[in-house]
């Protein structure tokens, strides 16, 4: 692990997408509609963790939810199409 990647308030595009229970790709489609803001350290981008837990809040998933909600998605626990009503919620 690179000293970049333990830089406090920032997260990288992966931890972005677990905790908004998301993919990375839709991670850059927050980002390419102005909803997140990243920040480039030696060539290398980052995300501040305070502005991706206000986007969670605002999509209303919360924190712990969101969690729980991308752990199913990778075991297959949760139905997406249930995943999908929670985060239109």
């Amino acid at each position: 692990m690179t000293m970049k990647s333990k830089i406090p308030g920032l997260i990288n595009f992966t931890k972005a997408a677990k905790l908004l229970g998301c993919s990375r790709p839709t991670v850059y489609k927050h980002i390419d509609k102005g909803r997140l803001h990243p920040v480039e350290i030696d060539g290398d981008r980052f995300l501040l963790i305070n502005e991706v837990e206000q986007l969670k809040e605002q999509r209303g998933l919360p924190v712990a939810e969101a969690e729980a909600a991308a752990a199913g998605a990778r075991t297959g626990l949760l139905d997406p199409l249930e995943l999908a009503k929670k985060a239109i919620e």
